[in-house]
């Protein structure tokens, strides 16, 4: 049953699902074939759109737990268009040469790292000439430690910018509405048959946040690696 409860309504996670509609939105007006995820996490993203064709799907995190138990379901799923790595930094790994992926997706990530600008420096460099990173934040939110940037649209331009990327768009997502649905589905999990019985609703309540949002609490962030950039 519970299988068959995915097949009809996809991963039961509202936030990643609401978050994997907007980037689903913006990668249809892009061409690409290899993508890194960058601080995988679960590897929801990466599952996701490796489904995608004659595409391949790198997903990557720091935490050795996450990846391994990732592993275990790629291979379960024979799922060749797909693996994953241990590391915390792009290019601690032979795995990933510089100009050798179309796109970066950085999804709740960028907040915790140590060296930001040397972030950005590496998804930089690891992007093709004319590669795309695809990045989601919270405005303003948390912080790892007191001195940790907190993020909001003009902090994150200047980021971009100073990589060497160019930014395509950077815009509000997820307001009011959004925030009651996840706290709605968040309630809703204390029990498996109220989870069952609400995500199907929350999902369709959710196609009215698909959008831009100026009263938004996060950010969806698109940024290009200019065609002119050297090639190593």
């Amino acid at each position: 049953m519970e299988r068959f409860y995915i097949r009809l309504f996809g991963l039961v996670d509202l936030p990643t699902r609401m978050r994997a509609r907007l980037i689903a939105k913006m990668l249809r007006n892009m061409s690409w074939k290899t993508m890194l995820d960058f601080g995988s996490g679960t590897g929801a993203y990466s599952f996701y759109f490796s489904r995608c064709s004659d595409s391949h799907v790198s997903g990557m995190d720091i935490l050795k737990n996450r990846i391994e138990e990732c592993i275990m379901l790629q291979q379960k799923l024979r799922r060749s268009s797909l693996d994953f790595i241990v590391s915390s930094h792009i290019f601690e790994t032979n795995r990933f040469q510089p100009n050798s992926m179309d796109v970066v997706l950085a999804i709740e990530v960028l907040p915790y790292l140590f060296d930001i600008p040397a972030g950005f420096r590496d998804i930089q460099q690891v992007l093709v000439p004319g590669g795309y990173l695809i990045a989601h934040v919270p405005l303003m939110g948390y912080a790892q430690k007191p001195d940790t940037i907190r993020f909001d649209t003009e902090t994150i331009r200047q980021f971009v910018a100073e990589s060497g990327l160019q930014v395509i768009s950077i815009f509000p997502v997820f307001g009011s509405i959004a925030r009651l649905l996840t706290r709605i589905y968040a309630y809703s999990t204390r029990s498996r048959i109220s989870t069952a019985f609400a995500f199907p609703f929350l999902l369709l309540a959710s196609l009215a946040c698909s959008g831009m949002n100026h009263m938004g609490s996060y950010c969806l962030v698109v940024a290009r690696k200019p065609h002119s950039a050297n090639r190593h």
